[in-house]
Order: structure tokens, then sequence, then C-alpha cells
């Protein structure tokens, strides 16, 4: 499970269903353009834009539960800011990638009207 449902839950019954669902949307479209700056700093090699995604990714993964892209942002930021070679990160960066388009596809499949009657 990539998407830890007590987080999505707690928003639900703070924010309620609806407005959940509206930023559920709005978490599936940045995902989706994330993915897209992610792909075209990895192709240019462009290792501050990979840092910036990385970096914003730890708060907005941690806040709609997205455990395993939380994990790997942590670690891709912490290297970045140490300045580990980019070629060194590529592998984690293609997972990142990968678990975000899961993410995506699994938070896509949540009922946020479910998650209020847990």
């Amino acid at each position: 499970m990539l998407i830890d449902k007590l987080v999505l839950h707690n928003l639900a019954t703070d924010l309620g269903p609806e407005v959940l669902n509206t930023l559920i949307g709005v978490y599936i479209e940045d995902t989706i353009s994330t993915i897209d700056n992610i792909k075209n700093a990895l192709d240019t090699q462009n290792y501050d834009a990979i840092a910036l995604e990385a970096h914003t990714l730890k708060s907005v993964s941690a806040t709609y539960g997205a455990q395993d892209a939380l994990v790997l942002a942590k670690s891709i930021d912490a290297r970045c800011k140490e300045h580990v070679e980019l070629a060194l990160l590529t592998t984690d960066i293609k997972k990142l990638m990968q678990v975000l388009e899961d993410t995506v596809a699994e938070i896509k499949t949540i009922d946020t009207q479910s998650l209020v009657a847990q």
C-alpha cells in the first residue's frame, strides 16, 4: 500500500470528503507535473531542478500519506544537499518516478466518503 489511509481518513474527517476530493485532484495534477519535471531534469542533467522537486515532494507526500514517495524524496533530498553526483542518484530518481505513478493510480481509487466512516 503506497498511501497511508489513516492520513487521508484524518484529512477527510478534518476537511470533509468533498474538500479532500478536490485536494486529491490537485495532488494528482501536481504529481503528474512533478513526474514530468523530474524526467526533464534528468534528461537535461539539471541537478538543481531535481533537488527542488525532491525537497517539495517531502512535504506533499507526507500531507497525503504517500509513504514510499516520502522515503525516496527524503533520501534524494538529503543526498542532493550533500552534493552527491547525479549519476549516483539516477536509480533512486527513476524509482521515485515509478512510485509516484503508482501512487497516483492508487489514490485515484480511494473513496473519500468511505474514509469518514472508518
